[in-house]
């Protein structure tokens, strides 16, 4: 699961910004706002909730959060949806 985690999540990151172009966004840096925002307040808020109630119990909503979000990224056309995608996608870093 991290092998597949870690190749889509890198090649989203990695190409959002032309994604982001090619739907007409000038501007994606709030995208990349919203997402390291998310994670940094999914570390701060539950940060030790595996060591809570496990990693199972934590991995499992997380990669379908980050799942649902990945489909919703290839349907959007909106410009705050673009920003809110960002966001989920930093809280399914938790």
């Amino acid at each position: 699961m991290p092998i597949v985690h870690g190749a889509v999540r890198g090649t989203v990151l990695n190409f959002i910004a032309l994604f982001g172009a090619d739907l007409g966004f000038n501007r994606v840096g709030p995208f990349f706002l919203a997402f390291s925002t998310a994670a940094v307040l999914t570390r701060l808020g539950i940060g030790d909730i595996s060591d809570r109630y496990g990693r199972k119990r934590v991995i499992i909503p997380s990669a379908l959060l980050i799942s649902i979000n990945l489909l919703w990224i290839a349907g959007i056309h909106s410009y705050w949806a673009f920003v809110l995608s960002g966001f989920l996608a930093g809280l399914g870093r938790a």
